[in-house]
């Protein structure tokens, strides 16, 4: 079974259908560094990107911080 969630705008399905925040990130081949995650209205830091598991059909923004001066 998969599941499909909105990501960044943009439909995307993943091949299981119990995937963390992690899991998520890894699958896009992005690191956890510096990015917080929206999902569904709530912000989630990378401390519980392990425990926190994506529903189905969730709506979901990655933000990634960047510095400068």
């Amino acid at each position: 079974m998969s599941l499909v969630i909105t990501v960044n705008g943009k439909a995307t399905q993943l091949p299981e259908d119990h995937v963390t925040l992690s899991e998520l990130l890894t699958h896009l081949q992005l690191d956890t560094k510096h990015r917080v995650i929206e999902m569904n209205g709530v912000i989630y830091q990378s401390q519980h990107f392990d425990a926190t598991v994506i529903p189905s059909k969730a709506v979901i923004e990655i933000v990634q911080f960047v510095g400068g001066g």
